[in-house]
């Protein structure tokens, strides 16, 4: 067996000094952290969800409005787009009247010529022909075609594809 030195050596000092450095500083935070307390250095934007949040442990005073956005879900089997949820896919042909009846019997609506093509153009959807709400009074958009590809008809009552839309929520 070999004998143990009876001296000390820098190796034996710094290790040392490490423990008592790395068991002060642990004491030092545990002592000075609030309990159950978040700083903004500790979370990464975007990382905190409402799940996160106990329930009434907010006030006024916490809540900066200018930095809240809220995003509200649509259901499955739609898309959003301008804020709003359209079904992802047609339904069926109707004419007018019978596309707005089956689109309240679902809890929507059937949507305007421009909200179909704010759809078209966010969402890269395509909505050539099909049904609108404001078919029959908005020939304004008549010249919807022209720009986008869509083809607008004021006809009512011919029957084409249509999808409903929903408020997200």
């Amino acid at each position: 067996m070999e004998k143990v030195r009876a001296r000390l050596s820098y190796a034996n000092v710094m290790a040392t000094i490490a423990v008592f450095v790395a068991l002060g500083g642990g004491a030092y935070a545990a002592a000075t952290a609030k309990k159950n307390s978040v700083t903004s250095k500790s979370v990464k934007n975007g990382s905190i969800q409402g799940v996160d949040v106990g329930k009434d442990t907010l006030s006024g005073a916490n809540i900066n409005e200018g930095t809240l956005s809220i995003v509200l879900p649509c259901p499955s089997g739609t898309i959003k787009a301008a804020g709003m949820c359209f079904d992802s896919s047609e339904r069926g042909s109707s004419d007018l009247s019978g596309a707005m009846s089956a689109c309240a019997q679902a809890n929507r609506f059937l949507p305007t010529v421009a909200e179909l093509r704010t759809l078209h153009v966010q969402g890269g959807v395509s909505v050539n022909g099909e049904q609108a709400s404001d078919l029959g009074s908005d020939t304004s958009h008549s010249a919807l075609g022209s720009d986008s590809g869509l083809g607008v008809s004021t006809d009512t009552g011919f029957a084409r594809p249509f999808r409903c839309a929903v408020v997200p929520g």
